[in-house]
């Protein structure tokens, strides 16, 4: 019972939780709860489940932070994103959805 609007994006290895309602993109790998939702960290259960391994873990978690927990504008935190560029390919594709966001993320 999670509500979507009809033109938000959900990035792969998101986890919505029971109940959310979301009027903004998810970006790739977050969790997301509540009414209306926000951002509760990285899906770190759902990505080891599936195989990714700890260096790339290491790089989405430190990625994480710089989005959601520097209290930096996001323009600022993908700049600083780019600037680790290379680093480790789901961290660019993370990156790459937020920039094209249209609805802006949820955070």
């Amino acid at each position: 019972y999670t509500l979507v609007h009809q033109f938000c994006a959900i990035g792969a290895y998101a986890f919505c939780a029971f109940g959310s309602v979301i009027n903004k993109d998810v970006p790739h790998f977050v969790t997301v709860t509540g009414n209306p939702a926000h951002s509760s960290g990285l899906n770190a259960e759902g990505l080891r489940r599936h195989g990714f391994p700890d260096a790339t873990r290491k790089a989405l978690r430190q990625a994480y932070r710089t989005i959601y927990r520097s209290n930096l504008p996001l323009q600022t935190a993908l700049q600083r994103l780019h600037e680790q560029s290379g680093q480790d390919e789901a961290v660019d594709v993370l990156a790459a959805f937020v920039e094209r966001a249209k609805r802006g993320i949820v955070r």
